[in-house]
């Protein structure tokens, strides 16, 4: 008993040690990290993790788009359900000429589950500003940055356009990482004050260069765009789409802090179905729901390669058998797939993903897969 006692009180006396440097050291993000983290059994954040953040609501729409089902639904291939448990996938809905194909939840999971989309509402982020743009709030793509965050600084930070950080060729003092605890994508996810992180880095080499995927791009597009209408980035896309798309659920953003700065890289917290209706939008050309949200030319635009022959406007994008696809894609395989060829949508959300360069391979082959149905 003795010895169980000693060892507990080790093991308080080690964690109060580890906190107490983390605060000297200005890391005290990775006391949370830790928590939410290696204290769960992993190294990486999961899709449940919006519950552990201070979040802001983005209500569902006062009249709910309900996508149809088809008529004769798909069965989904025993190879293909093998791969969706071997991944932990957690929902999946196939959707071609706007009805559901087939949708399908896992484990705990359901139609009612919100899930986190990690880096896939970059997409959105990037709609929000094209709607600012057409809107007149903002002249074009190539509007400066600084004339919006003064504060920003660095060598070239005068140069920068918002298309350089929606095409992820900013020159950002960024390396992008997600299972390091001291790299900057880990202090930005985990910590307090984004806003503060942002201004402690700056744009150190010419914008345009090349191309360089950067989360702190995107946050910085978030904070531009909540500054341009003095609202939430929560309340700009609950206005600007969440409504308009006829958004089933309240979904919720994940902030630094209470009363905060939305994670706007990532970290939208939604059910499938209204991931979905954002792929419905994208390959009906900026349409939904009766409304012209984006225009169209943006979206063809958008969907090509700029400085990554992989990378459009906040799209990913890649070929399987001769037929183009884009996708919204996020941290652990989250993903909207859009095949325009065949007229579909393909959304999978989980927790986990097979790597392979800047497209996993297991989203390769579900794709791969669905073609051979579709």
């Amino acid at each position: 008993m003795r010895i169980i006692v000693k060892g507990i009180l080790a093991l308080v006396i080690l964690v109060a040690v580890l906190t107490t440097i983390a605060k000297l050291t200005g890391n005290e993000y990775l006391i949370k990290g830790v928590r939410l983290t290696y204290l769960k059994g992993t190294n990486t954040a999961n899709i449940y993790d919006g519950k552990d953040f201070e979040t802001r609501k983005v209500s569902k729409s006062p009249k709910a788009y309900d996508i149809p089902s088809a008529q004769n639904q798909i069965e989904i291939p025993k190879k293909l359900e093998v791969e969706f448990l071997e991944t932990q996938t957690a929902s999946t809905i196939l959707i071609q000429n706007d009805s559901i194909l087939w949708e399908k939840y896992y484990n705990e999971h359901n139609r009612d589950a919100c899930g986190n989309s990690f880096s896939a509402v970059k997409t959105m982020v990037c709609y929000l500003v094209q709607i600012a743009i057409q809107e007149g709030k903002i002249p074009n793509w190539e509007a400066k940055a600084k004339d919006y965050l003064p504060w920003l600084k660095g060598s070239f930070s005068g140069d920068v356009s918002l298309y350089n950080l929606a095409t992820m060729s900013s020159g950002l003092d960024w390396e992008e990482a997600y299972t390091d605890p001291f790299c900057i994508t880990a202090k930005a996810y985990y910590g307090e004050d984004v806003t503060a992180l942002m201004k402690s880095v700056g744009i150190v080499s010419k914008p345009g260069a090349g191309f360089r995927y950067q989360s702190g791009n995107t946050q910085l597009l978030g904070i531009i765009l909540s500054e341009l209408y003095k609202q939430s980035l929560s309340q700009i896309l609950e206005e600007k789409l969440w409504h308009p798309i006829g958004a089933e659920a309240d979904a919720t953003w994940s902030l630094d802090h209470k009363g905060g700065m939305e994670l706007s890289y990532c970290c939208l917290n939604a059910v499938t179905r209204d991931f979905a209706k954002m792929g419905l939008l994208s390959l009906n050309q900026g349409h939904i729901n009766g409304k012209q949200l984006l225009d169209s030319a943006y979206i063809r635009t958008a969907t090509v390669g700029h400085f990554s022959p992989d990378y459009g406007i906040g799209y990913w994008m890649g070929t399987i058998n001769n037929t183009p696809y884009h996708l919204f894609q996020g941290h652990l395989g989250q993903f909207i797939a859009i095949i325009p060829s065949k007229n579909a949508v393909f959304v999978r959300t989980g927790n986990q993903k097979k790597e392979a360069g800047h497209i996993p391979s297991c989203i390769q082959s579900y794709l791969r897969t669905i073609l051979e149905l579709i």
